[in-house]
């Protein structure tokens, strides 16, 4: 599957989420169980149309043509563009989180997570989550995961501060401290898919635990 393919599948796995949440969930039109939704699509639907240029710049023959350098070139700006859609998705995940608590003023979930700092963050809420039942300890591990290398992504242009593997669905990623991470080419896609469904299932575990008609 080429990334361009992988980017398609992800665009309509989010797009099914959206429609699930206006169906099943959102309760108005700007309901942000939505929204958010349909923002994050968008971003993905970005990305797509910019890899599917490259596609059709850099077809077999010309692949075929091209020197190791220039060959990792093109890598490189594959993982650029796919990157700056993870750290998007990411941020959207976090400001749609927020919104997302105010739905459920009854879970105690924002009061719980500013008893941790005076602001909220997104890894505090998932913390406050996990206490709450919300979500598996496992699944906090895996948002401390994609934290950490969204983290690295802004913070850090991608260098790692300190030296680990992390098996991240069916990728690793390698990091060593002072170096950047290393991982395959749609090492950014995978995460964020993972974001996103890490998203959707706490959204969907709140909706069924506090949800109030």
């Amino acid at each position: 599957m080429t990334i361009h393919d992988e980017l398609i599948d992800l665009m309509s796995s989010c797009r099914d989420d959206a429609e699930y949440m206006n169906s099943n969930v959102s309760r108005t039109e700007g309901d942000p169980r939505g929204t958010c939704f349909w923002y994050m699509y968008n971003r993905i639907k970005i990305t797509e149309e910019i890899i599917s240029v490259y596609d059709k710049r850099w077809n077999p023959n010309i692949l075929s043509k091209l020197d190791e350098s220039s060959i990792s070139e093109i890598h490189d700006r594959i993982v650029t563009v796919t990157r700056d859609m993870f750290v998007d998705i990411v941020s959207a995940i976090e400001k749609g989180t927020k919104d997302c608590l105010k739905m459920y003023p009854s879970s105690g979930i924002k009061e719980s997570t500013l008893k941790k700092a005076n602001r909220l963050y997104l890894r505090n809420i998932m913390l406050s989550s996990c206490e709450a039942g919300v979500i598996t300890e496992n699944d906090l591990g895996r948002w401390d995961d994609v934290l950490l290398i969204r983290n690295l992504a802004v913070h850090e242009n991608s260098v790692s501060d300190r030296t680990t593997r992390l098996a991240i669905s069916d990728i690793e990623i390698i990091m060593r401290a002072g170096r950047m991470m290393k991982g395959p080419m749609d090492t950014y896609i995978v995460l964020t898919e993972l974001a996103l469904k890490l998203f959707y299932d706490w959204l969907i575990s709140m909706h069924e635990r506090f949800n109030r008609p």
